[in-house]
């Protein structure tokens, strides 16, 4: 037994350094074949996540300003006879869903470039915006001469813009010029300013119930609001018996 413990000892005596200078050794270039092919890889994709970048800026400022437009066409109006708040308000949208379109077509032709987080964090930013579309695609309803005797009953659609906007500043901070640089990103507006509209443009001055727990019925007015999880958020008390909450999903 002592001439095998003998040998171990040797044996790890004698190799032990070696062993530990190529592992190092190996570390080190797997290391840096690594940082290599990673550089390689983001020289690469770099088009491609700039181009991406420049959508997603382009769909938030668009979202931003159609959110925007859906009250401030009434708070203030275009001197022109031919941009009604209802003419504003759709084009806005309209503008909206092409930027949108353009987003999701771009994230399709071009997901093989975005790393693991930064196709998390584009994929969150397009549910977002797709819950906005929908959002201002029910309040853009207010300017339609068909609702005037509609109360719509829904959340602020400015918290969803700071939740798009979280989610775009990671691209933001990747390419700055993808934004500052963006002639649309001029129109985008902040969640101050949107917040601060909305306050404004809600009852009485429009047919806006920004709290559906809070939603206090006028007579002869109808309750209208985006979807089913609205429709249990209202205050029922104090509406009469009979009266329907429309809901604008099966309207």
């Amino acid at each position: 037994m002592c001439g095998i413990s003998y040998l171990v000892w040797w044996f790890l005596e004698q190799l032990w350094p070696n062993l530990l200078s190529e592992a190092i050794g190996i570390a080190v270039t797997v290391f840096v074949i690594d940082r290599l092919l990673k550089r390689r890889e983001t020289r690469r994709f770099a088009p491609a996540r700039r181009i991406i970048a420049n959508r997603i800026a382009r769909t938030y400022a668009s979202g931003s300003s159609a959110c925007s437009e859906m009250v401030q066409a009434t708070l203030r109006p275009s001197k022109s006879p031919l941009l009604t708040p209802q003419r504003r308000a759709t084009k806005a949208l309209q503008e909206f869903a092409n930027e949108l379109q353009r987003l999701h077509h771009a994230i399709d032709l071009n997901n093989i470039a975005l790393e693991p987080k930064m196709f998390s964090d584009g994929a969150e930013f397009l549910e977002t915006a797709d819950q906005l579309f929908k959002r201002l695609q029910f309040l853009v309803g207010l300017h339609l001469p068909k609702n005037a005797g509609f109360d719509f009953i829904c959340d602020s659609p400015v918290e969803i813009v700071e939740r798009m906007y979280a989610k775009a500043e990671v691209f933001r901070r990747l390419y700055p010029e993808s934004w500052d640089k963006s002639l649309i990103f001029s129109q985008s507006k902040t969640s101050a300013e949107l917040a601060e509209a909305y306050d404004i443009a809600k009852h009485p001055r429009l047919p806006l119930h920004l709290e559906p727990e809070q939603y206090d019925w006028r007579q002869n007015r109808n309750p209208l609001v985006p979807d089913l999880e609205h429709m249990r958020r209202v205050k029922t008390v104090g509406i009469p018996v009979g009266t329907i909450i429309h809901v604008a999903d099966s309207f």
